[in-house]
């Protein structure tokens, strides 16, 4: 019986200790710093460079004049929010061997705003390959934020 019980707490214990494990680290650490610095340039107010330094690898594709329609996209929809307090990781999405997909959680000083952002590893090191934003449309709906513009 006591051997049981005791088999029944190793296995209960290893099981919330990887579920920690999981949650503590849900990128990779070369991912968590790309993360990191993107929101770290957002929050100094450098909303252009955030983006530019985090698309980098898909500038020759995608092109420096959409990246810079999203950026001013990004801005419209996050103008009026004040400045960002924090940041964490909300949720993972999707994580796999070469895709990791995780929603944060920025608080603004007005409202909340999560952020997506995807990461891909070709087998040449983790970067960031999309970057989704929104905020709770209700609030801009009642006049909370001001106009749509």
């Amino acid at each position: 019986m006591f051997r049981v019980i005791a088999a029944a707490l190793v296995l209960l214990f290893g099981v919330a200790q990887s579920a920690q494990a999981r949650q503590a680290a849900p990128l990779p650490p070369e991912a968590t710093v790309q993360a990191n610095q993107f929101f770290t340039t957002l929050q100094e107010g450098r909303g252009s460079e955030a983006f530019k330094t985090a698309l980098k690898d898909l500038m020759p594709a995608v092109g420096e004049a959409n990246v810079d329609a999203g950026v001013m996209g990004m801005n419209q929809l996050t103008k009026g929010l004040g400045s960002i307090l924090d940041w964490s990781v909300f949720r993972v999405n999707v994580d796999s061997p070469n895709v990791k997909q995780v929603t944060f959680l920025v608080r603004y000083e007005k409202l909340p705003m999560f952020y997506t952002l995807t990461f891909y590893n070709p087998g040449k090191g983790w970067r960031i390959v999309e970057i989704q934003g929104n905020t709770i449309s209700l609030a801009r709906t009642a006049g909370y934020l001001g106009p749509v513009q």
